[in-house]
């Protein structure tokens, strides 16, 4: 990947996070104007002013630090910004947020990663009912095989045998299990599901991945067994939309593929090539039955999208910091989406479900914190202690600045 295309990718990316914490400070904005709240200023971005438009009552700002945005509330808890005290001294109690309603309040802080998580099922559907498909879906039934590739043939020359074929693309295949050996060794590796007519097929993580561990287990770094390398696949027909298995072919009535010096002689030079045996078999393309069933599925996506986030801090506690990325990790993760437009726009609505997420874990300072003290606040009827709230806010913001840190130097030094 060229270094031009990451720099583009990096102010893509960073063009799209902005766009999303602006909608999720709007998403703030309009509840505490709905309030009747006396808003000074509505900002994208921190640090040194670059530009303000100066409303009646409310600045419009745009800051230094693209890292995240803000709505300064009137409230007695706090200093009014720079230049606004006299301003500030003529507000009613009724505006400031102090005095606004818990219902009300608890709204405001909510409406922000409520708009996140919207924009995240607005894309999502749309994108799944407008295409009628999700690609590379590894909870779906089956697999996509790439054309020529070990795996095709494998079941390929199984199909002939009936007077069939399939087309790469065709997805009604899935494999449920294997064997493989090579030439001139009795020992053979093998794992197998037992699948009957009407089951539901496997999906491509059951049986792909335990495949791919197999494989790096016993053949990956050995490249004399490239030539040697023979297998079998069982297989089922299945069902287009519900995957649901039509026909089974089992393993024991099938023989063992050989690879061809010749034939094949492409496949083994890309296997050496790699240091690795490649089946050639990607996670299948979901397609929807009807525009109602691929709205149902944006949404079940949406909450997936979301969770993935907590699965990513959770792994972070068994040290595994790849699960998480910084700017120069987005940045490449951008520069693979943007190709396609579908792509890119399931990919900004992810970050934007990852950002409702994140905003509502009970960590201060995000929303979710926020939330959880309001309605601590509403239940005591009396607000938390001002140095306490000091203590925990710091902690917060020291925890998160040194996470920030710590993936951005993952970013760096590991990729």
């Amino acid at each position: 990947m060229s270094t031009g295309l990451i720099i583009i990718a990096f102010f893509v990316g960073i063009i799209a996070v902005l766009f999303l914490i602006m909608l999720h400070e709007l998403g703030h904005f309009v509840v505490a104007k709905l309030s009747k709240a006396y808003v000074y200023e509505l900002s994208l971005g921190f640090g040194p002013r670059l530009f303000t438009k100066k409303g009646k009552e409310t600045w419009y700002s745009i800051r230094l630090i693209p890292i995240g945005g803000f709505v300064s509330i009137a409230s007695d808890a706090a200093e009014p910004p720079l230049g606004r005290e006299e301003e500030a001294m003529q507000i009613p109690d009724s505006r400031k947020i102090d005095y606004i309603a818990r219902w009300k309040k608890a709204l405001f802080i909510i409406a922000g990663p409520l708009m996140n998580f919207i924009i995240a099922m607005f894309l999502i559907t749309t994108i799944f009912m407008a295409n009628g498909y999700k690609t590379n879906d590894m909870n779906f039934y089956g697999q996509k095989f790439s054309d020529n590739s070990i795996a095709y043939k494998v079941i390929n020359n199984k199909l002939s045998e009936e007077g069939k074929g399939f087309s790469p693309d065709a997805q009604q295949y899935a494999i449920t299990g294997w064997e493989f050996r090579f030439e001139n060794e009795q020992e053979s590796f093998k794992h197998y599901r037992d699948y009957k007519v009407n089951d539901l097929g496997p999906t491509y993580k059951e049986i792909v991945y335990p495949l791919i561990e197999e494989l790096k287990n016993k053949a990956f770094n050995n490249p004399e067994n490239f030539e040697r390398f023979q297998l079998k696949f069982s297989f089922v027909e299945i069902e287009r939309y519900s995957g649901k298995v039509q026909k089974v072919y089992s393993l024991d009535n099938s023989e063992f593929y050989k690879l061809d010096k010749d034939e094949d002689q492409e496949i083994i030079s890309a296997w050496k090539q790699q240091n690795k045996i490649s089946m050639g078999v990607a996670a299948p393309t979901r397609y929807f039955k009807s525009v109602g069933s691929a709205y149902g599925y944006g949404w079940k996506e949406t909450f997936d999208q979301s969770i993935a986030l907590l699965k990513g801090l959770g792994m972070l506690f068994t040290g595994n910091i790849q699960a998480l990325s910084g700017p120069l990790g987005m940045a490449n993760q951008t520069a693979t989406v943007m190709d396609s437009p579908t792509t890119f726009f399931l990919y900004v609505a992810g970050i934007s479900a990852n950002l409702f997420m994140l905003n509502m874990i009970p960590i201060p300072p995000l929303d979710g914190y926020r939330f959880l003290e309001n309605g601590v606040e509403a239940v005591t009827k009396k607000p938390l202690n001002k140095k306490f709230k000091l203590v925990v806010y710091s902690i917060g913001a020291l925890l998160f600045a040194g996470l920030f840190i710590i993936i951005t130097l993952k970013d760096i030094l590991i990729g």
